[in-house]
């Protein structure tokens, strides 16, 4: 009796079918690509192979080359995954406003980046709104610190957001979030390079995508220990439990409100890698573009310092949301730089999931991907002036007008301004990326100096690959240099420190609780230094004074100021001693009566101090006068003058 194996293994049937298998993947492989029914553009010399290489490598050439030829007509390009259709701009007015089942740059995005394979290829509702409503709605509270590399930096930003504090600074989770990023990128386009059929076969000869599957899994096992802590303190504290303010929080809200059941532990460690890598790559971008259109042209460097400089004044010096909207002047060399380097030079990508019939009665057919040619700077109104300049308060003098003072911002996207996208699909995540962007280049116009390298002369040309714009890889790390402070305000001094002593505060500072510090910094708002520069309103110091400033900050602002803070020191007085401010047997006044206050008290006793007066109301004041008899007591609510 004939056996399974028998049959399976029989020659004959196994001939036959390797054959129908062999032609059927013949067929395939060499199945004509469809086209549409419009003009080419670039197939001059007919070859395929040439013609999408071109298109890799002078994207830009060929779209110029569409739009001078055709305008307002549409025209398609041979590339990689086959036509592409281009439509003018005007249709895009037309477009915008289909749903995303019927128009999606979701679908577009995934399928251009191979998302079957580098596992982008799903949509969560709940994902998009903790982006779209929450992440938005909660930008006050937005702050980062740099490091040496833009990415890390950017990744390191977004994660405080993401995934809160336990994770925002650790190593393995940014190691993670990047190279799950820039896998996703080189991966999707190695693969494009393979017909479509062997794909399935060839994502395993690829690194990058083979890699794509531990990322996520390496994703989940750091995520995992913060989703099971926050369930268990949770349960334990009932509704006294206060949450966390990050997408992690937001998405399991969300997710239980609307009774989202796939919302597990994986899926979140799928979501925040998908929204890592939706705000690394386009961020570091805009502030790579940004930083080398301001060393291009230094005359924008003092305004922009000037306008940062008076925005934390108001503020008092930290950075908010409303702090970041007085920006208008960086808030415009922001969107004249993505004007001039946009993230792409063709946007308003969506993929047709229904047939579509535009105006003028081209049929864009199901599962067509569609693009508007928008880089055509002279497509600008009239009223932006010269389009092919670069102006870097273009959009600041448009906002100038009472009417427009809310118009032109680079959030917000328009017909005449479409890098964030335009209606249903435009970027969620665009005003937590104005925000951060910001809020990075705040700290680098500050803190450096900005210049190419030696040798470089005007600013690095851009780097094409097929429509995305990237900056020069070999000037990414241009000389930078530590920006020496200037007087900026009559009552400004500029002091050399030389002797700084620390409180229980900064304590926090060493440990890193707070903020991580930056090579240079000096802990301590108990310092000695010797005046080396004045503002002119200043009468009772001088070039060379030896100061020491009192550790009580006597300003609105949060800093010590010239004319309150800083008092003369003898010549010989050390600094040691002036950090002090007393001598032995000296009355001791000591303004608030907290911690570090009772500390000074005991401190002074023990140096000789003849009296200690410590000044605050109510019932610290009480609480003094029971622990410590000898100290006597002042309430300032009660004095006149104070």
């Amino acid at each position: 009796m004939e056996s399974y194996f028998d049959t399976l293994l029989a020659p004959a049937p196994l001939v036959t079918g390797g054959v129908l298998i062999l032609v059927a993947l013949l067929s395939m492989i060499l199945r004509p690509t469809e086209s549409f029914n419009v003009p080419f553009v670039g197939v001059e010399d007919r070859d395929m192979s040439k013609m999408k290489a071109k298109y890799v490598h002078e994207a830009d050439k060929l779209l110029r080359e569409g739009y001078d030829k055709f305008q307002a007509s549409i025209f398609q390009v041979m590339t990689p995954d086959g036509p592409r259709l281009f439509l003018p701009r005007s249709f895009a007015n037309e477009l915008k406003g289909y749903p995303r089942h019927e128009m999606s740059g979701m679908k577009a995005t995934t399928d251009r980046l191979l998302g079957e394979y580098t596992t982008i290829d799903h949509e969560s509702q709940t994902g998009l709104n903790s982006i779209k409503i929450d992440l938005n709605r909660h930008l006050d509270w937005t702050s980062i610190n740099l490091n040496d590399k833009l990415p890390r930096i950017v990744a390191q930003a977004s994660a405080l957001i993401f995934v809160g504090p336990a994770l925002n600074r650790n190593k393995d989770w940014l190691n993670c979030t990047t190279t799950f990023a820039a896998d996703v990128m080189i991966g999707g386009e190695k693969l494009k390079t393979w017909k479509p059929i062997l794909r399935p076969v060839a994502q395993y000869f690829i690194p990058e995508v083979r890699r794509i599957q531990s990322d996520h899994a390496f994703a989940h096992t750091l995520l995992l220990p913060v989703l099971k802590s926050r369930a268990e303190e949770e349960s334990r504290q009932g509704e006294k439990y206060a949450k966390p303010n990050d997408m992690i929080q937001w998405i399991q809200d969300r997710a239980r409100k609307s009774g989202d059941k796939t919302v597990d532990t994986k899926e979140q460690a799928n979501l925040q890698m998908l929204a890592a890598t939706a705000a690394i790559h386009t961020t570091r971008m805009a502030v790579m573009h940004a930083i080398y259109d301001l060393a291009a042209r230094p005359e924008y460097v003092e305004p922009l310092r000037e306008e940062i400089q008076n925005a934390l004044k108001m503020s008092g010096g930290t950075f908010t949301k409303q702090c970041l909207t007085q920006l208008r002047r960086l808030d415009s060399f922001m969107k004249e730089s993505q004007r001039h380097n946009p993230p792409s030079i063709a946007t308003f990508q969506r993929k047709a999931l229904v047939p579509v019939k535009l105006s003028n009665g081209f049929h864009i057919p199901s599962g067509t991907i569609v693009q508007c040619n928008t880089n055509i700077l002279e497509e600008s109104p009239p009223s932006w002036g010269d389009p092919l300049s670069f102006d870097g308060f273009r959009f600041y003098k448009l906002r100038s007008k009472p009417e427009d003072t809310n118009k032109y911002q680079f959030a917000s996207p328009s017909f005449d301004s479409m890098q964030f996208g335009l209606g249903n699909d435009a970027c969620p995540g665009r005003f937590f990326a104005s925000n951060q962007i910001k809020i990075i280049l705040v700290y680098i116009f500050r803190h450096y100096d900005i210049k190419f390298e030696e040798g470089e002369v005007g600013r690095p040309k851009n780097i094409l690959f097929e429509i995305a714009i990237f900056t020069a890889k070999t000037h990414i790390n241009g000389a930078q240099e530590p920006r020496l402070p200037k007087v900026i305000e009559d009552i400004d001094v500029i002091l050399k420190v030389t002797g700084s002593t620390v409180c229980g505060y900064n304590l926090h500072l060493l440990h890193s609780s707070i903020v991580e510090l930056q090579k240079g910094d000096i802990l301590g708002h108990e310092f000695c230094g010797i005046v080396d520069e004045l503002g002119s309103a200043l009468k009772n110091l001088k070039k060379g004074d030896r100061v020491v400033a009192r550790f009580q900050i006597k300003a609105m602002y949060g800093v010590p100021l010239g004319d309150g803070n800083l008092l003369k020191l003898p010549d010989d007085v050390p600094d040691e001693k002036g950090l002090f401010l007393s001598d032995e047997g000296d009355a001791v006044a000591i303004w608030g009566a907290g911690p570090v206050g009772q500390m000074w008290a005991e401190f002074s006793f023990m140096n000789g101090a003849s009296r200690v007066i410590m000044i605050d109301h109510n019932w610290r004041l009480d609480f003094v006068k029971e622990k410590y008899p000898k100290v006597e007591s002042a309430n300032y609510s009660e004095l006149k003058g104070i």
